[in-house]
């Protein structure tokens, strides 16, 4: 038999709590064979933040309650085997409210069903959830990290910014001896030798100290009442790009390098003042000369490349082959139109008019094939490179090869009136003869 005595308190004022309704209750079991009794409300917690609750969903509302129920914990309150309550000290061994108490008489589970009971486990499983995942997190960063420290040892990571070449300014020369020196210039007057990238600067009226154009950084201009100055910036080691030239060595300490020459001439329009025509002269040259550094570096590129390419293995005989497939990017015209042909080591393809394209397997990095679909007339299968290849004097590392699935379809009772015309003609001539 089980008895529930409950006593409710109405309109309370204690200290700053002002009209509260307050409850007190115990459930009591009698076993009626053995005449035991046993009260099974005596261990559910009774601390003020756990066995109170508002009804008020305000976050401001639940946040005064949270400091008033602080202030509270320092005391508590518990119930003995008669239901009646005692104060215990805050420190005296009782369970948190978050925490689960199993009733052992009667073998009744009991859980905190509070409102604060319910946020605070919800914050403990939150606060759980975030550290694992955090700690998964970190032994991701870790394994990743490993991973790519030994892609790196390996030699199988590609940095995507080109290293630069460095040149060499001691190997520079503007002529062999003084023998090939051009004869007959102008006395002080700056002379820009276009066939060996040299300028010819006057010292004296009849002396000229001969600077290669690799050595100039630019060129300015400008006016100043009758005279016209040309400015020459050479470069050097603490200036411009110091780290892709490399300047020699001089066992002189007291050797310095030439940073900038300034010329000047009386201020003459047109033709007639050399300085304009020279200035016009060292820039189209600097131009010239960056497009043939351009062309050795990549023509050096090309050769080293050509000797680390693996040379393609072909069958000889019978070989399989796609036949009327088109490249992309195109070898020449609008549309190239050739076969693929697959080799021991690689595939090859054959244009119509000729041209050759070799990829062998070790220089590719990703295949890909895509089917023609029933939305789809167009079967492609595509490659991504390790290396690039030159097509059409340009570096690619995308080369894709499809086929048009399409049919082509002709209405006969659509070629021209004229003709339908004379079929017409026919038929009539045949009911006649008929």
């Amino acid at each position: 038999m089980v008895f529930h005595l409950r006593v409710t308190f109405k309109e309370c004022q204690t200290g700053a709590l002002k009209n509260t309704t307050a409850a007190i209750g115990d459930t009591i079991l009698i076993q009626s064979d053995e005449g035991s009794r046993a009260n099974l409300t005596g261990n559910i917690p009774s601390k003020f933040n756990a066995i109170t609750y508002t009804l008020d969903d305000d976050e401001e509302e639940e946040e005064k309650d949270n400091e008033r129920a602080t202030q509270r914990n320092g005391q508590s309150q518990s119930r003995d085997a008669n239901g009646a309550r005692r104060s215990q000290n805050k420190d005296d061994g009782e369970p948190d409210s978050s925490e689960v108490r199993e009733q052992t008489t009667g073998e009744v589970v009991l859980t905190n069903r509070t409102r604060l009971g319910q946020k605070e486990k919800e914050k403990h499983q939150r606060m759980k959830v975030e550290n694992e995942l955090k700690a998964s997190q970190v032994a991701l960063l870790d394994k990743k990290l490993d991973e790519l420290r030994k892609r790196f040892e390996d030699g199988d990571i590609a940095f995507g910014s080109k290293k630069q070449k460095v040149k060499d300014m001691g190997r520079i020369q503007s002529y062999a001896s003084i023998k090939k020196l051009p004869h007959g210039l102008k006395r002080g007057s700056l002379h820009v030798d276009e066939e060996n990238h040299t300028i010819l600067v006057p010292i004296n009226n009849e002396q000229f100290v001969p600077f290669h154009i690799s050595t100039i950084n630019n060129v300015s201009k400008s006016s100043e009442g009758q005279w016209t100055y040309l400015r020459i910036n050479f470069h050097t080691p603490s200036v411009g790009k110091s780290g892709v030239l490399q300047f020699p060595d001089h066992e002189d300490p007291n050797a310095i390098f030439v940073k900038e020459l300034t010329l000047k001439n009386q201020d003459l329009k047109g033709e007639s003042n050399h300085l304009n025509k020279a200035e016009k002269n060292i820039k189209e040259l600097i131009k010239r000369a960056k497009v043939q550094d351009q062309e050795e570096e990549d023509r050096k590129e090309n050769e080293a490349n050509a000797v680390q390419a693996q040379q393609l293995k072909t069958l000889m005989g019978r070989r399989d082959a796609l036949e009327n497939v088109i490249i992309k990017p195109n070898l020449e015209g609008r549309k190239t139109i050739g076969n693929l042909e697959l080799h021991q080591n690689g595939l090859r393809y054959v244009s119509t008019k000729g041209f050759k394209v070799d990829i062998p397997f070790a220089h590719v990095k990703h295949a890909f094939f895509q089917p023609c679909a029933q939305d789809e007339l167009v079967a492609i299968i595509h490659f991504t490179l390790k290396r690039p290849l030159t097509l059409s004097n340009k570096k690619v590392v995308e080369v894709q090869f499809f086929k048009e699935s399409g049919v082509a379809a002709d209405d006969i009772d659509m070629r021209g009136g004229r003709r339908r015309m004379n079929d017409l003609d026919e038929l009539e001539l045949e009911e006649r003869e008929r």
